[in-house]
């Protein structure tokens, strides 16, 4: 008789409201299973694809823990409610890039995940992107039809040849101490950024909290400008900041702990989401013109630029681009507020 065993992982804490990824194989008995030998990326083949909606991204719950949840009701709490049977179903794609989801709610009657069972894909990330796109574009729909946000949250991707497991986390933000002699107190040009960065972190929008974060950037390059003519102009001479990204992944790891006070071994895949190879020990002028202001540019074309709309903000690769961006912008943004607003952050602003 087959039995099954549960465990405890711990996982190293990622950016708090950003997504950390988590793997879990299988280990058959037989040494020679090519299951055993089935690359961590996945292979091509079928996979099944469970999109958790959440009411609030971001917000810790009792365990910390997403309960499936969203405010699309599917089921009236007067009849019985199917657990295990979907309330609706939604096709999109031919071919390879079909993809049927399946919508499931939760003992309120209320949306609470969309799967997709047997979805063809090369590898996991493939099926993640596959999924997510159909159900962005049907969440879309539901929300501009409705007037209700609708929210994605953890994904979980099972390869059926061999059972491993992907799952796509987003970390709550943890309960937080006031430091000692806050007084309220701040300068005028920090108020400004402060609210920019506080609508950042309230936001359930990618698109937005990018715009927030780059216009921080953004802003305070003007300001350093402003103020370095002013000084040239009094006869002083104007002290240059040199802000460059860590090197080695020790460097990152202390960096990133300092730069939001958190002591976390980061883990591998973490930092890298975090802080992407390509920009190690690139100066921050260089990520933000080179990798950053596109993005910006993008967004600012879709939902600013005259005419037509040409691009759908929830569209798989670009979502997945702007996400794999989100935390740089952020770290740029973080470090260039306290390089300038020092005293502004006091206690708040030390590990």
């Amino acid at each position: 008789m087959a039995t099954r065993q549960t465990a405890n992982i711990t996982v190293p804490a990622g950016l708090p409201g950003g997504r950390i990824t988590v793997g879990l194989r299988h280990r058959w008995k037989d040494p020679d299973d090519a299951r055993n030998h089935a690359p961590d990326e996945g292979s091509q083949g079928f996979y099944a694809v469970t999109l958790d909606l959440a009411r609030q991204v971001g917000t810790p719950t009792v365990g910390d823990v997403f309960p499936a949840d969203s405010s699309l009701v599917l089921a009236d709490l007067a009849t019985s409610l199917r657990l295990d049977k979907p309330y609706a179903v939604a096709e999109f794609g031919e071919g390879p890039e079909r993809v049927r989801l399946e919508a499931y709610v939760n003992p309120l009657g209320r949306l609470a995940k969309l799967v997709a069972h047997a979805l063809e894909a090369q590898t996991f990330a493939d099926a993640e992107r596959k999924a997510s796109a159909a159900a962005q574009r049907l969440l879309s729909q539901i929300s501009v039809l409705l007037n209700t946000p609708l929210h994605l949250a953890n994904i979980e991707i099972v390869e059926i040849s061999t059972g491993n497991i992907r799952k796509s986390l987003v970390m709550a933000y943890d309960n937080v101490r006031l430091p000692k002699g806050l007084h309220g107190q701040t300068s005028q040009d920090f108020s400004f950024y402060a609210s920019l960065y506080r609508e950042a972190l309230t936001s359930n929008s990618h698109p937005y909290q990018f715009l927030c974060f780059y216009k921080i950037i953004e802003g305070l390059q003007a300001r350093r400008s402003r103020i370095k003519k002013e000084l040239v102009a009094r006869g002083k001479k104007p002290v240059t900041q040199s802000e460059r990204v860590p090197s080695s992944p020790d460097e990152c790891k202390t960096w990133l702990n300092e730069l939001f006070s958190m002591n976390s071994d980061w883990g591998d895949d973490n930092l890298n989401a975090t802080i992407p190879h390509e920009i190690r020990s690139y100066k921050f002028t260089r990520v933000i013109d080179d990798y950053l202001r596109p993005i910006r540019v993008r967004i600012a074309h879709a939902v600013l630029e005259k005419g037509e709309a040409t691009l759908m903000l929830d569209e798989g690769t670009h979502s997945t681009h702007l996400e794999r961006w989100l935390p740089t912008v952020q770290c740029l943004a973080r470090r260039m507020l306290l390089n300038d607003f020092t005293a502004d952050f006091g206690q708040a602003g030390k590990p």
